[in-house]
């Protein structure tokens, strides 16, 4: 497994790594994996990171020391390797192919998010970048789409459509646990940067003029925090908005436990990893109306899609009172979490296509 961050660095798709990882570990099958990621601070050059071997490459002067210290490793270790699986998009998943293709050994791409400063839109905006990961993708073993919008994406950059698999993010799934609140407590999860629209969340919520019986907990930091909490100011709703700032995984999971609604109202998104958690808690969930999210949700069957600040506002206020219909949602979202992208789904999908490789 290659990622450039890993622990203490985490985040939607370190998480992901490390959760998949711990599925592949705990596996009867006997499947092996090794992080590779890059060295930052004093951290050891090698350490277990909750069960998992984790390898520090060279961080400095990054990429290019550290791409120089991976192609090394990898030739080193290269009669142990079976599979190579880079999750990301820039300069090491470049370089992995490329040893791929050099060593007759599989790789495979993890292609997250599509839309307003991810990565493939980046390769689609510049002529070179295109001509280049068109080659670096259709010559991979297979590349992995999170979602629908990134397929979309990729055919746009003309990669094989044998060469692509749709397979989602997974999460944990938590056991039903009922939930008894004196409050209505919405919550949103994630940076606070613009294209997480958070500035639309608190306008629709100071137009929806909830009751007293209400709270909004935002939980992350970000570049946008000052302004958000001018914002909130201004609006007036500093005694029912409540920012928690960055959290640890474990603390945002007990967030998730006492609140009844979650909320995300990003103009661009993967398939996020704060969602399907929050529908694994049983949380009923406000999202906007854009192709990831749609891809998940049933819009009045999963929980509830919106267009514009308006159609927010309009859904705040509806499940602000309408406890019969958080109900029906949040059990709706779970079912839905737990028979399709639970991690003993996904990591299946995974060991599949790990072993057809292996078979090649």
């Amino acid at each position: 497994m290659v990622i450039p961050s890993f622990e203490p660095i985490i985040g939607g798709a370190e998480r992901q790594l490390k959760q998949l990882s711990q599925f592949l570990l705990s596996d009867s099958d006997n499947f092996k994996v090794t992080i590779l990621t890059r060295r930052v601070d004093s951290l050891p050059k090698y350490q277990v990171c909750d069960s998992i071997p984790t390898i520090r490459l060279i961080g400095r002067l990054y990429p290019h020391l550290f791409l120089l210290h991976l192609f090394l490793y990898l030739k080193n270790k290269v009669e142990d390797i079976d599979v190579i699986h880079v999750h990301t998009l820039n300069s090491p998943a470049v370089l992995c192919v490329i040893f791929g293709l050099l060593y007759k050994k599989p790789v495979i791409l993890k292609v997250t998010r599509s839309g307003s400063g991810s990565q493939i839109a980046q390769i689609l905006a510049s002529k070179f970048k295109s001509n280049l990961y068109r080659f670096i993708l259709n010559s991979a073993s297979k590349v992995i789409a999170l979602t629908k919008d990134v397929q979309s994406d990729l055919d746009k950059l003309s990669v094989k459509k044998e060469k692509v698999d749709l397979i989602p993010n997974g999460v944990q799934s938590f056991p039903y646990k009922e939930k008894i609140l004196e409050k209505v407590i919405f919550i949103y999860i994630g940076r606070l940067i613009k294209r997480k629209n958070v500035n639309v969340l608190l306008s629709a919520w100071s137009e929806a003029n909830v009751g007293p019986d209400c709270e909004l907990r935002i939980i992350g930091d970000g570049p946008e925090l000052s302004s958000l909490l001018n914002l909130s100011k201004r609006l007036g709703i500093q005694s029912s908005v409540h920012f928690l700032g960055g959290l640890p995984h474990q603390d945002v999971l007990e967030e998730l436990q006492k609140s009844q609604i979650f909320v995300l109202p990003s103009e661009s998104e993967g398939m996020l990893n704060a969602l399907l958690e929050a529908m694994s808690m049983i949380n009923a969930v406000i999202v906007s109306n854009i192709r990831a999210n749609s891809e998940i949700i049933v819009n009045g069957v999963h929980g509830l899609l919106f267009d514009g600040e308006q159609q927010l506002a309009t859904a705040i206020k509806h499940l602000s009172t309408d406890h019969n219909m958080i109900h029906k949602l949040s059990l709706n979202a779970k079912d839905l979490v737990d028979t399709r992208f639970s991690f003993n789904v996904v990591s299946k999908m995974y060991k599949n296509l790990y072993l057809e490789l292996c078979k090649r």
